[in-house]
């Protein structure tokens, strides 16, 4: 199998041995088996059920010698892994003791929210499956320090903002017909899967250089009252003066598909498109979202800015045109498919070296290039796809050798939406429902992956340990009927 890319798995002891009749005899075979997994429940799960534990030894989940160099690292990588699970759900305990969940509210008539009476003296708000309510964040919340805002799923409700907010961010998801006006400079919005909804600006808080992304949106109506004419947001409908852009993420998306359409992510922020200072020359402007080559999410239109500032500074220096030309296309990003391949390998360096938290990310960050710049040439579609299968199938073996078999479950199963017939990804997904104690719908998905690869030899023994808990579980049903 690839460097980097192959199956974690180990030898599960001596050869099965036969006695003169020809029959096998699998009594040493599985009294060795039963000390790994002893030793591996009271090493590394100590907490975990001895099948689930056992079962992951024995399929390739953890190192076959306890005593070996290398069972050694992995216990010390677990064993610092898990420090630092218990230090993250700390952060997330904290985090969540953070959150004040405002939800489930319908016809609520207009209120102010106070810090220690709705908020309950949290400092994250979130607005969730709220229908026909109107609420407010008032100026008296800034000596709190609000950190952040999330209104999702909520209908027909308005949010007014007086007040700072600590992160400058605003995420709205899954909303219909809702209105959020904002009455205290904010930089950034993210805006996704929403249906009519409106973000109003009153005069002086949007400035160039904030931005509000949306991706998924239809009928999402955009208004800044410049000058200050609209009393609310409810009288820019009736053609006042004022900045207004409506906006359909799928009909300004090129991609093919809907599915495509709705990940594609645009940008609306005030632009002054005529490179004056002149304040007639700025308005709302919706651009598709790229990145840089470092990158971060912009604009075609910005990076050609950047390039014409570079083409005029370095031709008033004397500098040749060739010179000029390489400088300009090192702001450009690297293409979708060297980027993800970059990343690919440094996930496998990554797993080589036992890090698979760290060779998780890069997989990650390596489906993310390719998913963010979606193909337009057919010659890299292939290509593209054998990336992003490999990925799904080594995050797969990572999380295994996390012990989350649930998301290892998860991520074979995207890479068989790919491919049915990918050898490792029906092995992984094998793997996990068996850990998972589910070994009666891991059989056929180790049996699929033996088909495919009749010679190998974990998956001969993968299945026959997958075989074994399942008729153990039939048994076990048949004593209970």
């Amino acid at each position: 199998m690839a460097s980097g890319e192959e199956a974690v798995g180990v030898k599960l002891g001596g050869p099965v041995r036969q006695d003169g009749t020809g029959e096998r005899k699998f009594t040493d075979y599985y009294s060795k088996w039963d000390k790994v997994a002893k030793d591996a429940v009271e090493e590394v799960e100590k907490d975990d059920a001895v099948q689930v534990a056992s079962s992951t030894a024995a399929l390739g989940l953890d190192s076959d010698d306890p005593k070996s160099e290398a069972h050694k690292k992995d216990m010390e990588k677990r064993a610092g892994l898990k420090e630092a699970k218990k230090n993250w759900d700390g952060m997330e305990a904290k985090r969540s003791e953070a959150k004040m969940v405002i939800e489930k509210e319908s016809d609520q008539p207009h209120r102010s929210l106070e810090f220690e009476g709705e908020l309950n003296g949290r400092r994250v708000l979130v607005l969730k499956d709220n229908t026909g309510c109107s609420y407010e964040l008032g100026p008296d919340l800034d000596r709190h320090g609000i950190i952040k805002l999330y209104v999702e799923k909520c209908k027909r409700c308005r949010i007014v903002l007086h007040c700072k907010l600590v992160t400058s961010l605003i995420e709205i998801c899954h909303c219909e017909g809702c209105t959020v006006e904002v009455r205290h400079p904010t930089h950034t919005f993210q805006i996704d899967l929403c249906e009519s909804t409106h973000v109003w600006f009153a005069q002086n808080v949007l400035h160039p250089g904030h931005k509000i992304y949306s991706a998924g949106n239809r009928g999402l109506q955009i208004t800044f009252d410049d000058r200050g004419e609209l009393a609310a947001p409810e009288t820019s409908r009736e053609g006042k003066n004022c900045k207004q852009q409506l906006l359909d993420n799928f009909e300004l998306s090129t991609l093919p598909t809907a599915a495509q359409a709705a990940e594609q992510q645009f940008v609306t922020q005030l632009t002054n498109l005529a490179l004056t200072d002149t304040k007639m020359d700025i308005d709302l402007q919706t651009e598709c979202v790229t990145r840089d080559v470092g990158m971060q999410p912009t604009t075609g239109r910005e990076i050609q800015d950047r390039k014409d500032e570079i083409q005029r500074s370095l031709a008033a220096r004397g500098i040749d045109d060739a010179s000029i030309e390489r400088a300009q296309n090192r702001l450009d990003a690297p293409a979708a498919d060297s980027e993800a391949e970059r990343l690919k390998g440094e996930g496998n360096k990554a797993f080589k070296e036992r890090h698979y938290v760290q060779a998780s990310i890069y997989y990650v960050q390596a489906l993310q290039a390719i998913e963010f710049e979606q193909p337009r040439q057919a010659e890299k579609v292939a290509e593209l796809r054998s990336i992003r299968l490999a990925c799904y199938s080594n995050r797969s073996a990572c999380q295994l050798k996390l012990g989350d078999h649930a998301t290892a479950l998860q991520d074979a199963d995207c890479g068989l939406a790919i491919d049915p017939d990918h050898v490792k990804c029906n092995f992984r997904r094998g793997l996990a429902l068996h850990a998972m104690g589910r070994s009666t719908e891991a059989c056929p998905s180790l049996g699929k992956a033996l088909r495919l690869e009749p010679k190998n030899k974990q998956i001969k023994e993968a299945l026959m340990f997958a075989e074994r808990g399942a008729q153990k579980q039939m048994e076990a049903a048949n004593r209970t009927r």
